[in-house]
């Protein structure tokens, strides 16, 4: 099994696992810091639900800040910006360790005020060095890029089952403040590290072009990006799709703490199993992709997410039965979230020019963090005003909006005749077949997934 999980790393040249060393330890800094722990640890500091959506919507709306980076990527490269954004993020989340001063002094909503201006730190300077992720991931992995969010999406998941076991025997029952920051340095320790491999991997450098060229000018802003028609096309399904998924996403923990009423550590632990049930299925997932293109995999995947998502309306949380098909559910959610992730931004890269990588890849940033951004927010309000019933109008426009914006995902461009596609999805019995397929390619039965050695197609190593 192991050789199996694994096959894919052997495919990726050195340059790009060195890449992907680096993104591995960043992984650890990321969910110790804005991942997971966040929404869990100012619930434990008592932020209203609707602040933890603001919380939550920090990330994704600070990288607007990204349109004002293409200089910066063009003129120093993305290695340099990456170096230095990376430092400022680490130093700037060092804010929360003020908390437990803030709230004896001034109160606990003292507290709460110090949590945002970290994270708004943290994500501030991500927003500088972001630009600079896909580009040299574009440059470091000319093809097959949908091994490499594969291999990148099942390292992560290991890594994230290792840290949300360890945080959740850590914390345990009745985590305490000082646990939290405990975990928080660890996170920042990590970020460290992660900035010192980032010094090792080649590339990343400006990529010369003549300043007085015109026409390289043009073809290198945004201007040209927006005239891209089937790029834009692919980028508005894209947000639209995240947005519909995120509504389930930016409620879930929230939904398990408070109205299932399990402990920060058994969450953990739920999500632990998520990640395992992702790492054993990315891989079929993204051969698949390779194979047939983003187009059905993409409306297969965010399909599934959203059928998930009407499954959490079933989660009562007084039914006995409940306390296990939650793990469950959460488990069948991320697996479809994190194949839809790795597809969309697979079939992404495929449109972004060798010329113009910055300014495509800030505007799908841009877009996705206007969609990942308005969802929490919003999720928030409904919840906080609307309890149990506010989290089940989440799922439901998470399920129906999902299922909506799967169906148009299944026509982007890159899959062929349109009239064919149509055809296809509008067979009787296609549903079941449909599902079916599903079951048989995350279960790793589909028939293209076989290693890439075996038909000649991998890559060499050096």
């Amino acid at each position: 099994m192991w050789r199996k999980l694994f096959s894919d790393y052997r495919e990726l040249r050195i340059p790009a696992r060195q890449f992907l060393f680096f993104a591995c330890v960043n992984v650890i800094s990321w969910q110790l810091t804005i991942g997971i722990v966040l929404p869990l640890f100012a619930r434990h500091i008592g932020m209203p639900q609707s602040w933890v959506g603001v919380l939550l919507a920090l990330t994704p709306l600070s990288s607007l800040l990204v349109l004002a980076t293409l200089e910066l990527v063009e003129t120093h490269g993305p290695r340099r910006v990456m170096i230095w954004a990376w430092l400022g993020r680490t130093l700037g989340i060092t804010a929360v360790f003020l908390i437990p001063w803030a709230a004896g002094r001034y109160g606990e909503s003292a507290g709460w005020h110090v949590l945002l201006a970290a994270t708004g730190l943290f994500c501030f300077f991500r927003a500088f060095g972001v630009g600079g992720w896909f580009p040299w991931i574009h440059e470091l992995v000319p093809r097959r890029r949908g091994v490499y969010f594969s291999v990148e999406t099942k390292f992560f998941q290991f890594i994230s089952i290792a840290i949300l076991v360890a945080v959740s025997a850590y914390l345990g029952h009745d985590a305490t403040t000082a646990r939290y920051l405990f975990v928080y340095g660890v996170g920042i320790c990590g970020g460290l590290a992660a900035l010192l491999l980032m010094l090792r991997i080649p590339g990343g450098r400006r990529t010369p072009h003549p300043e007085h060229d015109a026409e390289m000018r043009e073809l290198r802003s945004y201007r040209a990006v927006l005239r891209d028609r089937n790029f834009m096309r692919f980028v508005l399904q894209a947000a639209m799709t995240l947005s519909a998924l995120n509504w389930l996403g930016a409620v879930a923990i929230l939904y398990l703490r408070d109205i299932m009423h399990f402990s920060d550590g058994q969450i953990l632990r739920m999500s632990a199993f998520g990640s395992v049930m992702v790492a054993l299925t990315i891989s079929p997932w993204s051969r698949f992709a390779e194979a047939h293109g983003s187009g059905q995999t993409l409306f297969m995947t965010a399909a599934s997410h959203s059928l998930g998502a009407l499954c959490w309306i079933g989660l009562w949380p007084e039914a006995n039965w409940a306390v296990y098909a939650s793990g469950a559910v959460l488990a069948l959610t991320m697996t479809f979230g994190a194949a839809y992730m790795m597809s969309v931004n697979r079939g992404m890269l495929g449109y972004v020019p060798e010329h113009s990588r910055a300014a495509y890849t800030n505007v799908w940033i841009v877009a996705i963090s206007l969609a990942l951004g308005v969802t929490p927010i919003l999720a928030g309000q409904v919840i906080e005003y609307g309890g149990l019933w506010g989290f089940r109008a989440c799922f439901l426009v998470s399920g129906i909006a999902g299922l909506v914006c799967a169906t148009q995902n299944f026509f982007l461009p890159d899959d062929g005749d349109a009239k064919a596609r149509r055809d296809w999805i509008a067979h009787p019995a296609q549903p079941v077949r449909t599902l079916a397929r599903i079951a048989w390619i995350t279960l790793g039965l589909d028939e293209t997934n076989r290693p890439a050695d075996e038909d000649g197609d991998g890559q060499d190593e050096s």
